[in-house]
């Protein structure tokens, strides 16, 4: 009768043991959960790369006459491969982007080529960057070209 006792004594401190290991892993799961939700709020809350600039840089090649081709090219610093575009315009006419056009993205490099008709030319992009994580960004450049007489 001495090792039945001991037996379930034995079963019962094994169950007691575990029940308070179970529970020391939850609060440690929760405590690792938690954590891991403030770094995603975090990440949330900032670009994916910290940081984003633009550049532009015009072409060597333009030559401001009037009826010539002028290409400029905006640039995204801080380049990754998530989702962004740039949609050049000629101008927006009761809310609505004149001629829009998708700019092509090589290696955050966004070109576009327009006719310099007008003696003072207006160009305009609207900026979109979209992540997954990490702050987004929308918004709309514009640029005045002046032709040499």
């Amino acid at each position: 009768m001495n090792y039945k006792h001991l037996i379930v004594a034995a079963i019962a401190l094994a169950f007691v043991s575990c029940s308070e290991k179970i529970d020391t892993e939850k609060v440690l799961l929760k405590k690792e959960n938690d954590s891991l939700r403030n770094v995603l709020a975090d990440i949330n809350s900032k670009y994916v790369f910290d940081s984003i600039y633009f550049k532009d840089t015009r072409s060597l090649n333009n030559t401001y006459k009037k009826g010539s081709v002028y290409e400029q090219t905006f640039s995204v610093i801080a380049y990754s491969s998530n989702a962004k575009y740039f949609i050049k315009f000629d101008s927006i006419v009761n809310g609505k982007k004149v001629n829009p056009d998708a700019l092509t993205n090589s290696k955050g490099n966004f070109t576009y080529r327009t006719t310099l008709d007008h003696k003072v030319n207006t160009i305009s992009a609207e900026i979109n960057i979209e992540n997954k994580y990490g702050k987004q960004f929308h918004g709309r450049a514009t640029d005045r070209v002046r032709v040499k007489e």
